[in-house]
């Protein structure tokens, strides 16, 4: 089992995948990239999870409107 994700961070990346729209991917170094270009006040490690969290859920498929 993974560790859990707190919902602060995934409503921000829920928002983030929004916001970005088709420029996600299920590459995690993409997303991080994407994520950074936004400048928003976020810290290295939460500027991951939220890569990662938005990498999963398009490789899930999860989020249709990606």
């Amino acid at each position: 089992m993974g560790k859990s994700m707190l919902k602060p961070l995934k409503s921000k990346a829920d928002v983030m995948i929004e916001a970005l729209g088709e420029n996600i991917t299920a590459d995690f170094e993409n997303n991080k990239k994407k994520v950074k270009e936004l400048d928003l006040p976020i810290t290295k490690t939460n500027r991951n999870k939220i890569s990662g969290y938005m990498s999963r859920q398009k490789k899930r498929g999860k989020k249709s409107s990606i």
